[in-house]
C-alpha cells in the first residue's frame, strides 16, 4: 500500500502541536514495517525537522488548502489518505475549518479511500459561552455547535474508518455526531521516541539543584490548561514548601500567537508567573531539552479545565514513565487516572501536590498508576491495528470483529 499522511509535523526552531510529533513517529514506525509512507504537510516557509519519511509541502494554510490536497491526491494517487485531524489544521480560525469541510466533500466526490484520526473531539455539551470565552473564540455558541456537527458528520461520511485514542472519544463521536460505532476504532497511542536519563544525570545536565523538589507543567499556554489555578496553588504552597519549585514550560500557541487578544493573555500569564516566587517561567521548551527535563523533575502536573483530545505532554510523560497528577476534567475521560486526579480549584491542586510529597504510600500509588498507564497508552498494539485499518480502508469495508477497541 501507499499511505499519505495529511498532518502538521515538527519544524526546525518553531513550536508545533502535539499531533505533529505523533504523526511523524507513526509514519516512521509504519515505514519500518515496509509500508510506503509519505507525509503531506503545510508550506509556511519553515524547514521540517529531520525524518526518515519523505515529506512533501503540499498546501498553503487558508481557504484554498483543500484544492492543493485534492490535486495531490489526483496526482500521487495514494491507496489510503490518512488525515491527522486537529482543529485548524488547514488554517487558523473559521477559514481552516471551512477548508476542511470542502476537502472532505471533495474526497467523497473523488472516491478517495480515507482514514481520519480525530485528535480533537469536543462534546457538544462542552460548547458553552464560558467555553467560547476561555478559548478566545468570537463565534456564537449556536454557530460553533452547528459547525462541529457539520464537520464531524462529514468526517463520518468521508472516512472509511475514524480513529480515536480513548474509548470516551469514540462514545462522543457516536452519541454527539452520529458516526456509526462500526466505523470507529480505538487505537492506543504510540510512544513518542525519547531518550531516558536518570534523574541525577538529568539534573546535572540542566544545572538543577539536587536538594529541591521540582514540579513540571509543559505545553502551550491556553485558557483551558488551568495554568492560572496552578499558579494560585503554588502561592498557597510557597510558605509550606520553600524547597519546592514549579518549572512552567508554557509556550505560545502557534495557531493563535499572532492575535492581539492572545498576546495580551500570554503577557499577563507570564507576568503572573514571574511574580510568584516558587515558579520559574521557562516558556517554550525546545525539543532537545524536553526529554532531559521530564526525567529531572519529581512530579508533572496537568490541571486542564477542559479535555477534548489526548494530551501530547501527558503522552510524553507516560512514555518516560514519570509520575503525574491530573485534573478531574482529564480523569473523567480517562477513568484509569481517577486515583491521581484532583478537583479543579487552587486549594485542591495544592492539597494533591502536598499529599504526593508528604504521603509516601500515596506517592508509590501514583507512580504505579502512571507506570501502568504508560504501559497501556504507549503499547505497540497500535501498529498492527493501524495496518489492519489501512487494509480494511483499501478494501472499502470495515469488519468490526477484526478491530479490537481498547479502554
Amino acid at each position: 500500500m501507499r499511505i499519505a499522511l495529511v498532518t502538521a509535523i515538527p519544524l526546525v526552531g518553531v513550536p508545533e502541536i502535539g499531533s505533529a510529533y505523533y504523526s511523524r513517529a507513526l509514519a516512521e514506525r509504519l515505514q519500518q514495517t515496509g509500508q510506503k509512507v509519505e507525509i503531506w504537510t503545510k508550506d509556511i516557509g519553515v524547514e521540517p525537522a529531520p525524518s526518515s519519511v519523505n515529506i512533501f509541502t503540499i498546501w498553503r494554510p487558508g481557504i484554498s488548502a483543500w484544492i492543493d490536497i485534492l490535486r495531490a491526491c489526483l496526482k500521487r494517487k495514494p491507496d489510503v489518505l490518512h488525515i491527522q485531524h486537529a482543529m485548524f489544521l488547514l488554517g487558523n480560525g473559521a477559514v481552516g475549518e471551512i477548508a476542511m469541510v470542502l476537502l472532505l466533500l471533495s474526497l467523497i466526490i473523488a472516491r478517495q479511500k480515507v482514514v481520519i484520526t480525530c485528535h480533537d473531539t469536543p462534546e457538544l455539551r462542552q460548547i458553552t459561552s464560558a467555553y467560547m470565552r476561555m478559548h478566545k473564540y468570537r463565534f456564537p455558541v449556536a454557530c460553533a455547535r452547528f459547525g462541529l456537527r457539520m464537520l464531524f458528520w462529514l468526517i463520518g461520511r468521508c472516512a472509511q474508518i475514524v480513529i480515536v485514542h480513548q474509548q470516551h472519544f469514540a462514545q462522543t463521536l457516536s452519541e454527539d455526531y452520529g458516526i456509526a460505532q462500526s466505523r470507529i476504532a480505538v487505537v492506543p497511542l504510540l510512544a513518542i521516541p525519547c531518550v531516558i536519563t536518570s534523574k541525577p544525570e538529568a539534573r546535572k545536565e540542566l544545572s538543577l539543584s539536587f536538594d529541591r523538589k521540582y514540579l513540571l507543567f509543559f505545553g502551550f499556554a491556553t485558557g483551558y490548561k488551568g495554568i492560572e489555578e496552578l499558579l494560585d496553588a503554588m502561592r498557597i504552597l510557597q510558605a509550606r514548601f520553600p524547597e519546592m519549585e514549579l518549572l512552567l514550560g508554557a509556550g505560545e500557541h502557534p495557531k493563535v500567537k499572532d492575535t492581539q487578544i492572545y498576546r495580551e493573555y500570554y503577557a499577563n500569564l507570564r507576568a503572573q508567573a514571574e511574580r510568584t516566587g516558587n515558579v520559574r517561567f521557562l516558556g517554550f521548551i525546545p525539543d532537545e531539552r524536553l526529554d532531559c527535563l521530564i526525567d529531572a523533575i519529581d512530579l508533572a502536573i496537568f490541571p486542564y479545565v477542559e479535555f477534548q483530545g489526548m494530551s501530547g505532554p501527558l503522552n510524553q510523560c507516560a512514555a518516560h514513565r514519570r509520575p503525574f497528577l491530573v485534573s478531574g476534567a482529564i480523569a473523567t475521560k480517562i477513568p484509569a487516572l481517577n486515583a491521581v486526579s484532583f478537583q479543579q480549584d487552587p486549594q485542591a491542586i495544592a492539597g494533591a501536590i502536598e499529599r504526593y510529597f508528604t504521603d509516601s504510600r500515596y506517592a508509590n500509588e501514583v507512580s504505579g498508576i502512571c507506570g501502568r498507564f504508560g504501559d497501556v497508552t504507549c503499547s505497540d498494539d497500535f501498529l498492527d491495528l493501524t495496518l489492519d485499518i489501512y487494509r480494511h480502508a483499501q478494501a472499502f469495508e470495515f469488519a468490526r470483529s477484526n478491530l479490537a477497541t481498547r479502554d
